[in-house]
């Protein structure tokens, strides 16, 4: 009986050994490969939608750098009652401080009146620069620091000085003239003047400035 009993628990402690044995055995390769292939698959789809997720981070960024600077100012300008408000108040301050005292200078006087040029010198008929009108009153003038016995020559004066400060006596007045300056002229004649001139012109002026 003993050895029955043994021989039934040596009996079913192998079949247990064997079943342990047949848990334990390694899977085939093919059930392997289709247990890897079906844990890739969510990692491959959660790194697709990570790279499309940060492409559109990428995206967005270059968008938002490149915003226009109208676009810009009109995002960052105040809603329309606040600017409304603002403009009024500007306009308000504006006529505050664009009231100006009242002026109390005196009217500027009108300038007076130009005076008219005086006409021009005209003698026997001809019009006498300004400048030899200067020249002649600068002649009268010398003319009467002479001695009563002397002549300012008027050949030295307007040609070429040919007499020491320009006085000659009036004896020697014609011997100047026609030794000196070549030229015997015309002489005055009025108030005893010597005074010997070339032309006839020249000669009308000196009897209107000098007599």
């Amino acid at each position: 009986m003993r050895r029955s009993a043994e021989r039934e628990e040596g009996s079913g402690s192998g079949s247990a050994s064997a079943s342990g044995r047949a848990r334990a055995a390694p899977l085939p390769h093919a059930r392997r490969c289709t247990l890897a292939a079906s844990m890739a698959r969510p990692l491959q789809s959660f790194w697709e939608q990570l790279k499309l997720l940060g492409w559109r981070v990428v995206s967005w960024l270059i968008g938002q750098r490149n915003i226009l600077p109208q676009e810009a100012d009109a995002s960052s300008a105040p809603p329309a009652p606040v600017a409304e408000r603002a403009a009024r108040r500007g306009v308000q301050h504006a006529f505050k401080y664009q009231r100006l005292p009242r002026s109390r200078s005196r009217p500027v006087p009108p300038p007076p009146p130009r005076q008219p040029s005086p006409p021009p010198l005209v003698v026997k008929g001809q019009v006498v620069p300004k400048e030899l009108e200067a020249m002649y009153m600068e002649y009268k003038r010398k003319s009467s620091l002479v001695g009563p016995t002397e002549c300012f020559c008027h050949m030295c004066f307007f040609e070429m000085q040919r007499a020491p400060r320009g006085t000659v006596p009036k004896k020697e007045m014609l011997k100047h003239c026609s030794d000196k300056h070549e030229d015997i002229g015309m002489v005055c004649r009025i108030d005893d003047c010597q005074v010997r001139v070339s032309t006839g012109r020249e000669l009308n002026l000196h009897r209107h400035f000098c007599h």
